[in-house]
């Protein structure tokens, strides 16, 4: 008999729902519980999500930066009676206490997942309150699993039983990217070029959200150490180039350093009125899905 599985995620963006599918497929009794992302977060729900996998709850988040919430979960184990539960681990997420306790009545198993700490952070449960409850929680768990080798080590070393942890890096939708692939190839590196209007030599290349963290304006500084050459910035957060967010955080950091003149930003037709109000010069505009496996 197979095992019933619940797998919790605060939200479930696009990037994550190819291996749940397979997860699911490959273990028929696995559901994957999710919630609506933070108000001002730049990541957002995948939207070809089924019902019959994928079971949408409600999170309240309780902190100004969105790290503290908790999620309608507890009808759903009721009705499921799942025998593992494999939920995100965040020191934040106020469900996993209520699970531990819930643990005792319904017997079931629970498995933690995430990078363990953060990496900026570092891990260092004798200065740090938030790493010596993840220390606790992790010991208490039946299961860690880490999304990086370094994750596991750095813990392991404070653990009195580390047998219970395991990495699991994070992965891609091979099949998809080899389709594409396979198309791209077909098409050919310079006819790819001709279609996108490329013919630079040389590029600057960012795929990803515009995060401070992710030090972005480290890449103009760069680039504006250069003559005549031309830096991309793509976001492809849920095909949209998510800039247009005036109410986030992170987008208006970014506007506020952004001081290149010939910055291209590829991102939605649709965001044209927004972005013309950067002070950067727009020449180019791509929809995300024709270009973000590209490069």
């Amino acid at each position: 008999m197979d095992n019933k599985i619940i797998i919790f995620q605060r939200i479930l963006p696009h990037y994550r729902a190819g291996i749940f599918r397979k997860l699911c497929k490959r273990f028929p009794g696995t559901k994957v519980i999710y919630g609506q992302p933070f108000k001002y977060e730049s990541l957002k729900n995948a939207d070809d999500l089924r019902n019959d996998i994928f079971i949408k709850c409600s999170n309240t988040y309780f902190s100004r930066d969105g790290k503290v919430f908790i999620s309608k979960i507890y009808s759903r184990i009721k009705e499921i009676k799942p025998d593992i539960i494999i939920s995100v681990f965040n020191v934040g997420n106020l469900n996993i206490y209520i699970l531990f306790i819930l643990r005792k009545f319904l017997n079931f198993r629970i498995i933690l997942w995430s990078f363990g700490y953060d990496p900026e952070s570092g891990f260092i449960p004798d200065k740090k309150i938030t790493a010596k409850i993840r220390l606790y929680l992790s010991q208490k768990a039946d299961a860690v699993i880490f999304y990086w080798d370094n994750g596991k080590h750095d813990v392991s070393r404070f653990s009195k039983k580390p047998d219970h942890y395991f990495t699991a890096p994070n992965t891609l939708d091979t099949v998809k990217q080899t389709e594409f692939k396979e198309t791209f190839d077909l098409t050919g590196k310079e006819n790819i070029k001709a279609e996108l209007g490329v013919s630079e030599r040389y590029h600057f290349v960012y795929i990803g959200r515009l995060l401070e963290d992710k030090q972005v304006d480290l890449l103009i500084k760069a680039y504006g150490l250069l003559d005549n050459e031309l830096v991309y910035i793509i976001n492809y957060a849920n095909l949209l180039f998510l800039l247009i967010n005036l109410n986030s955080v992170w987008s208006e950091w970014f506007i506020n350093r952004i001081s290149c003149p010939k910055a291209d930003l590829w991102g939605s037709i649709s965001v044209i009125s927004y972005l013309n109000r950067c002070s950067v010069t727009i020449n180019r505009f791509l929809l995300c899905y024709s270009f973000r496996y590209l490069i």
